[in-house]
């Protein structure tokens, strides 16, 4: 398989990048993880659809690096299983963070808290020796 290859040879370094970084290169091995994974993920974001019915689900991450050869195929997994009734506006998108997008969703809320609190941005962006 050509995972390896994307990896140095060290299994240790693998992420999922990695496997779409393979697939792309028609690897079969690694296309039939993909393909297995996108249908999990279809199934689980059509679940989340169901309940919560959302504006927009993003997906952020390493994993969002993949672009639409990640987005087309999960949209299509998506619509196989959400029910027909909900997800009707509900649009599937990749983060413009790419792979910071936990970390700067994670300072994000740590800002709003702090907003919420009183807290001035002049006053965070001055410190005091």
């Amino acid at each position: 398989t050509e995972i390896l290859n994307f990896v140095g040879g060290d299994v240790n370094n693998l992420d999922a990048i990695h496997v779409f970084q393979a697939a792309k290169t028609g690897d079969k091995v690694a296309m039939d993880i993909v393909t297995n994974a996108i249908d999990y993920l279809g199934m689980g974001v059509a679940c989340m659809t169901n309940i919560l019915d959302p504006e927009y689900v993003v997906f952020g991450g390493g994993i969002s690096l993949a672009g639409d050869f990640l987005l087309k195929p999960l949209t299509a997994a998506w619509e196989k299983y959400r029910m027909s009734y909900s997800g009707k506006n509900t649009k599937l998108v990749i983060s413009e963070f790419g792979s910071d997008t936990s970390a700067i969703g994670a300072a994000a809320l740590v800002f709003d808290l702090l907003m919420k609190k009183g807290y001035k941005p002049q006053k965070l962006l001055h410190f005091k020796k």
